[in-house]
């Protein structure tokens, strides 16, 4: 008996494992779910098929991610002005 693949709109292991890779580096349901091929609305019918416990991971890394985007661009705002005020000065 051979096992065939899953149809492209099935979530597979290697999916779940990207998907969850992305989100916790972006913070974006929406940019993990297109990197492995599914739908925003299939992500979260995911998230509550697994559970209180994988929402408040999944929870725990958007709020990561954004803090850290936040960050970032609060750092690259103030090298723009730091390197704006020493071309002024000059």
């Amino acid at each position: 008996m051979t096992t065939s693949a899953p149809p492209p709109y099935h979530w597979t292991r290697a999916k779940f494992i990207a998907f969850n890779g992305e989100l916790a580096a972006t913070g974006s349901v929406a940019a993990a779910a297109r990197l492995v091929g599914m739908s925003r609305q299939s992500a979260y019918r995911l998230r509550d098929r697994f559970g209180p416990d994988y929402a408040a991971k999944w929870d725990r890394w958007v709020s990561r991610a954004r803090v850290q985007r936040r960050r970032e661009a609060v750092q690259k705002r103030r090298a723009f002005y730091r390197q704006d005020s020493v071309n002024v000065s000059t």
